[in-house]
């Protein structure tokens, strides 16, 4: 499988208060290369969704992964390139040349 390409969330959480992005993502097998874009952010305190705005500004008619494979930049993406995973931890590189370390909590 060369490609594949799903919903991608990134969530922050304070006691009751959750911000959450959520968005589409496409994996390069080849590349360790994960590129991905953000469409929606929602905050909720406790199970109360008290914001929730999409991010696009255009061909709102499409879905968010038919927008994210049709009309975004893919070279001028967010990304990730891994260069380690196992069960327990995933490290990669951004886009903007941090380090990024990723732990499993069971």
């Amino acid at each position: 499988l060369e490609e594949l390409s799903g919903v991608i969330e990134n969530t922050a959480q304070i006691g009751l208060f959750k911000l959450r992005f959520s968005g589409v993502y496409i994996w390069s097998e080849r590349a360790s290369k994960l590129s991905f874009n953000f469409y929606n952010v929602q905050v909720s305190v406790g199970r109360a969704v008290v914001f929730d705005r999409n991010l696009r500004k255009q061909f709102l008619e499409l879905d968010d992964k038919s927008y994210f494979l049709q009309h975004e930049n893919q070279k001028k993406l967010p990304f990730f390139i891994f260069n380690a995973c196992n069960e327990t931890y995933a490290s990669a590189q951004g886009r903007g040349g941090g380090f990024a370390l990723w732990k499993r909590i069971k």
